[in-house]
């Protein structure tokens, strides 16, 4: 399955970029230590790839301990932005949640 556009903005306008053919790499792999990436080009060069990895659980302690589960997942991303002369090149670090 193909991603969706990442949005970004720059200079305070959204751009989207597009998902990368077969940019999926170790999709499916969300065990502590290993790493997924999805990857994204925009106009001008513009380039981002993400970097998933298992962040830290906060499904609340009494559902694991009931084997209940969260229907998401924790991760921790490293984005790096290349390409082109745009302000927001750079590497950054970032967590959030996937799923419903």
């Amino acid at each position: 399955m193909e991603s969706a556009p990442l949005w970004v903005s720059i200079g305070g306008r959204l751009q989207a970029l597009n998902a990368t053919p077969g940019n999926r790499k170790n999709e499916g792999v969300r065990e502590r230590g290993r790493t997924w990436t999805d990857r994204y080009v925009g106009a001008g060069g513009l380039a981002v790839e993400v970097t998933f990895r298992p962040g830290n659980n906060s499904c609340p302690r009494e559902k694991i301990e009931l084997d209940e589960g969260c229907e998401f997942f924790d991760v921790a991303a490293t984005v790096r932005v290349t390409g082109g002369s745009s302000p927001i090149v750079g590497t950054y670090l970032a967590t959030g949640t996937c799923g419903c």
